[in-house]
């Protein structure tokens, strides 16, 4: 079973009229997540009937017409929630009458994540979205329900006015797309920066290009991804790699030994942790606050560095695949600079050997997942935190004794506990809710 499915479980349209409208009205429910444990995104309150019911009533094709146009951006793009974003993001957005979900659909470029807030009250339609959940998908099966819906209701149209003209264009401009590694590149590319694909001039595919000569196959993904935020853009990028390759500040990240970077169905955030493990048993302490001397002993480097200024692209830049990086660092905050550095040993070990930006930033990439994860274990491992807070308590002061403990940020103690639903999530900050 996929762990995403676009299911039509009837089709309710009439022969007559506007074929690609009614004939393609059906049942749909939306359905993810493993077997064992289904989550319906379509069920719905209905106030005219007093009934609860699994699936929506919609146009089929309005659907795969919209899953085609944004399949790329669907595929690649990290969430960002402005209105242009949402627009190929969101299932509200495709329009024509239709009460859809408010169901939000992204990527971190490994993971596909399916989002639905519950509704309070009827919409126009006299219906009400009750599914409040977060699901993160194989990219692999969001792309297959995509195709088999997109077949099904081909075959309907066909059936109902003899050919498909409309679909079968778009997706087999898509299936040419996809099979040609250039051609697909690009397309991948454009829609990781937010672009939709084909809209780029030549001139910014040859900057990412070039670009990504000078950083790497990974690490111009993360660059690329970052570029919706960044003022300046491309240029900007660009301006930010060459001053972090010119920093005086290094560390050594030649101890590091190679890790399994990935695991089959592994969610990045649980590689981070499985890699920062790993590295815990390398420097031979399992468990136990990471103290400045031991983490300036492992890096090369006195701590804390000297602040390096703020900016959305930061990180690492090592010459070859082992020896020593040039950083920066985003704050004079020891604590803060801890955990950045830990960023940094993550993207060493999650980026290929020709990578040579180790890029940490705030998009919600795999990698960008993987590390924030990898320096959350390495600096404050959940079992130590899980005892401290089962004997200091979960109380304001509890917090700050924790923070002090591991050497850790306020928000990396509050978030861990809230990930282990340990602490709900009103403690944390409202910004980050």
């Amino acid at each position: 079973m996929r762990a995403i499915d676009f299911h039509i479980c009837d089709w309710l349209g009439g022969w007559n009229g506007d074929p690609d409208r009614e004939a393609t009205l059906a049942s749909l429910r939306i359905d993810a997540g493993p077997e064992n444990a289904r989550t319906c995104f379509t069920e719905v309150y209905d106030a005219s009937s007093l009934t609860v019911r699994k699936q929506i009533n919609v146009s089929a094709y309005a659907f795969a017409r919209w899953l085609l146009v944004n399949w790329w951006r669907l595929r690649w793009e990290s969430p960002r929630r402005d209105d242009h974003w949402l627009y190929a993001h969101s299932l509200a957005a495709i329009g024509e009458g239709f009460a859809w979900p408010p169901l939000v659909i992204s990527s971190d470029s490994e993971f596909i994540q399916v989002q639905a807030n519950a509704e309070e009250t009827c919409d126009v339609a006299a219906i009400r979205y009750l599914t409040d959940a977060t699901l993160d998908v194989p990219a692999a099966d969001f792309e297959a329900a995509v195709d088999s819906l997109v077949d099904q209701v081909r075959e309907r149209l066909s059936a109902c006015r003899g050919q498909d003209r409309d679909l079968r264009e778009l997706q087999d401009e898509l299936a040419a797309e996809r099979s040609n590694p250039k051609l697909a590149r690009a397309c991948r590319l454009q829609a990781t920066a937010g672009i939709d694909p084909g809209e780029a001039p030549n001139d910014w595919l040859c900057g990412v290009e070039e670009l990504g000569r000078g950083v790497g196959p990974a690490a111009i993904n993360e660059l690329v991804a970052a570029l919706p935020r960044l003022p300046g853009g491309l240029s900007a990028a660009g301006e930010a790699v060459e001053l972090l390759r010119n920093s005086r500040q290094e560390i050594d990240l030649s101890w590091l030994k190679p890790l399994v970077r990935h695991g089959r169905s592994e969610l990045p955030w649980q590689r981070g942790t499985r890699m920062a493990v790993a590295v815990r048993q390398q420097l031979g302490q399992v468990s136990g606050p990471l103290t400045n001397d031991k983490l300036a002993e492992c890096l090369g480097a006195a701590l804390p560095m000297p602040f390096s200024g703020l900016g959305v692209l930061q990180g690492g830049y090592r010459q070859d695949k082992h020896g020593r990086a040039k950083v920066t660092v985003p704050s004079a905050r020891i604590e803060r600079q801890r955990f950045h550095l830990a960023r940094v040993m993550a993207g060493a070990l999650f980026a290929s050997e020709q990578d040579h930006f180790l890029a940490v930033t705030d998009i919600g990439t795999a990698m960008q997942k993987c590390e924030r994860a990898f320096a959350q274990e390495l600096l404050c491992p959940w079992c130590d935190l899980d005892a401290f807070t089962d004997e200091k308590g979960l109380e304001e002061d509890a917090i700050a004794a924790a923070t002090e403990h591991f050497q850790v940020s306020d928000w990396t103690i509050r978030s861990a506990l809230v990930n282990k639903h340990k602490l709900p999530r009103e403690r944390l900050p409202t910004a980050l809710r």
